[in-house]
């Protein structure tokens, strides 16, 4: 079983898994099955829209191609997700924690702070994040206020890293931990909405709190739109007291988990 990870895709994730195709090929590697995974670091999106008769059909089409393909797709929520929509879908139990089915092989992981089992791996996966425009959007129509993690799901995430003994194999969040952020110069909700304040972001604070006492091989963020990769755990402005992880900002490059 293989598994890559990549970043937001914003409703139009289909373009980016052309690129693992490519690249599947031209490494000779063995052709891809529904065992393997593909892991979307939040801001998935494809659910969207109002539920128009046109979105839906739009949506299907989408999740359709999706299930078509040779892998299992698998999503963390991000800040830009219907999330009235995206919760009705059916819940089941895999990889060892609660998916939600949009198809077969296309699973929202939808417990933040979960450790879910993906390949023989430990993955703690945390979604959520802030969106810095969400004053220019409409709440029920173009932001959720579930875009935030709940004081319960903070608390969740650090029951189960306690759990397992803080330490896992691999991390996936949207957000990323402030010194992480703060060290690869990435603006806190970098966008550009002429001269709107950034607004404060609890998760990255929550998120560098955990990387502090954490101990992991790599850890993914997206939120971001940049690609940095490789950034040592102990050159991060949070210094973490361990020299064996490291930190990737990840958008259109897809990573291989090895």
């Amino acid at each position: 079983m293989t598994t890559f990870v990549t970043g937001d895709t914003h409703s139009d994730p289909l373009k980016r898994f052309e690129k693992l195709f490519g690249w599947v090929e031209q490494k000779g590697k063995t052709p891809l099955t529904k065992d393997d995974v593909v892991l979307i670091a939040g801001d998935f999106g494809v659910v969207w829209g109002d539920g128009t008769p046109k979105d839906i059909r739009i949506e299907n089409s989408i999740l359709d191609t999706l299930e078509s393909m040779p892998f299992t797709t698998l999503f963390i929520d991000g800040n830009h997700e219907n999330f009235d929509r995206l919760m009705r879908f059916p819940v089941e139990s895999r990889y060892c924690g609660n998916v939600g089915v949009l198809r077969p092989s296309v699973l929202h992981l939808r417990q933040r702070g979960h450790v879910y089992s993906i390949g023989g791996r430990k993955i703690w996966c945390f979604g959520g994040g802030i969106s810095v425009d969400k004053n220019y959007r409409k709440e029920g129509s173009s932001w959720w206020s579930q875009e935030e993690p709940s004081d319960e799901e903070y608390r969740y995430g650090m029951s189960q890293l306690e759990k397992h003994n803080w330490e896992v194999d691999f991390v996936v969040t949207h957000a990323g931990p402030s010194g992480a952020v703060e060290s690869m110069k990435l603006p806190p909700l970098r966008e550009s909405f002429g001269g709107m304040v950034n607004e404060y972001d609890p998760v990255s604070p929550y998120l560098e709190h955990v990387s502090r006492k954490l101990r992991f091989n790599k850890w993914f963020f997206g939120h971001y739109h940049m690609d940095i990769s490789e950034l040592s755990s102990v050159t991060a402005d949070s210094c973490v007291s361990r020299e064996e992880g490291n930190f990737t900002a990840i958008y259109h490059y897809i990573y291989e988990l090895l």
